[in-house]
Formats: C-alpha cells, sequence, structure tokens
C-alpha cells in the first residue's frame, strides 16, 4: 500500500474512515440512539460513537480494530525516503 500511495502521490487524497467498505457512501455521524437495536449489544454499551452509510444505512463505529488501522493511516502519510528496488 505504502508503494502505491508514494508512487501515485495520494499522501494528500487520502480521508480515512469516511466512505463506506461496501458501497464507498459518504459516512455521516449518527445519535447512539439511533442505533439501539441495530448493532451488537456488547458494541452498544462499549461504544459512544457511530456513524452510518448514506447510501447502504451500513453502521459502523471504532472497534478493535481501529487503533491497528489509525496506525497504518499514520504511515502511509509520514514522509519516506525514495522507494527502493531489491532488482539488481
Amino acid at each position: 500500500i505504502e508503494e502505491v500511495v508514494d508512487a501515485l502521490q495520494l499522501t494528500r487524497a487520502l480521508h480515512p474512515f469516511t466512505r463506506c467498505m461496501t458501497c464507498n457512501g459518504r459516512l455521516a455521524p449518527v445519535t447512539r440512539g439511533r442505533v439501539a437495536g441495530l448493532v451488537p449489544p456488547r458494541v452498544y454499551r462499549r461504544c459512544r460513537a457511530f456513524t452510518r452509510c448514506r447510501n447502504c444505512q451500513r453502521i459502523y463505529w471504532r472497534g478493535t480494530h481501529y487503533v491497528r488501522l489509525r496506525r497504518m493511516v499514520a504511515r502511509l502519510r509520514s514522509p519516506r525516503g525514495p522507494v527502493r528496488s531489491n532488482v539488481s
């Protein structure tokens, strides 16, 4: 992913967690009360912030994978030196 972002100069185009992974629709904040009964009970108890796709209505929250994904985005946004090829 890092090589693609660098090669296509996409760093400024990164807008993570703003699009639906199913239909690519825009995500919008939704109140916690609006998702009651639509997310697993343990998620509802643990999470306070939710977003919903404006197109397909899929609901998103900051699950256990969120921290890992934020780290990946931070790496993609960090300046790197020139890409070195392993081909001799």
